[in-house]
């Protein structure tokens, strides 16, 4: 416990430019409004928007190099129709309220219908990933993981960042 509180100390103390605590508060802030519309995937590029969520899976561009990925959800994925652009306009205006646009969203949700993990985003290749209780940072290849605090994680593309 020693070690990973150092190791906190240090990372924030040496995290650049990015507030990290900033930002977790910006996404914690969001979280109401993800749950409220049941996002579980979501992903926005200048080329391609594409979101999951109660009312079924949406894409932008189909076709398009950014919206040709795997995205899973409770539906076939469909062109966005005005009810899935409007409901994605209130979540960026949301995200921008409590700080600035949100990028990507991937929520684990509980029993409760709360948000209780998950990976999330403001950039392409810097994300936060919320998993309260990892005692241990996980195995990547081309990711760093950086501890923000216990149940946060900053992530970044193999030494991009």
């Amino acid at each position: 416990m020693r070690v990973l509180s150092g190791l906190m100390a240090l990372v924030l103390v040496t995290a650049g430019c990015v507030n990290n605590a900033d930002a977790v508060a910006d996404l914690e802030g969001l979280f109401p409004t993800l749950a409220e519309y049941g996002v579980t995937n979501f992903y926005g590029t200048d080329e391609c928007e594409y979101i999951v969520y109660e009312r079924g899976a949406f894409v932008t561009v189909p076709g398009a190099f950014d919206c040709d990925i795997d995205v899973e959800g409770p539906q076939q994925r469909s062109a966005f129709d005005d009810q899935a652009r409007a409901d994605l306009d209130a979540i960026y205006r949301e995200s921008e309220r409590h700080g600035r646009r949100i990028q990507q969203a991937y929520p684990e949700y509980g029993p409760d219908g709360s948000i209780i993990g998950g990976s999330f985003g403001f950039e392409v290749c810097r994300s936060y990933i919320f998993e309260p209780g990892w005692s241990e940072l996980p195995e990547a290849d081309s990711q760093t993981y950086t501890a923000i605090d216990a149940d946060w994680w900053e992530v970044t593309c193999g030494g991009m960042l």
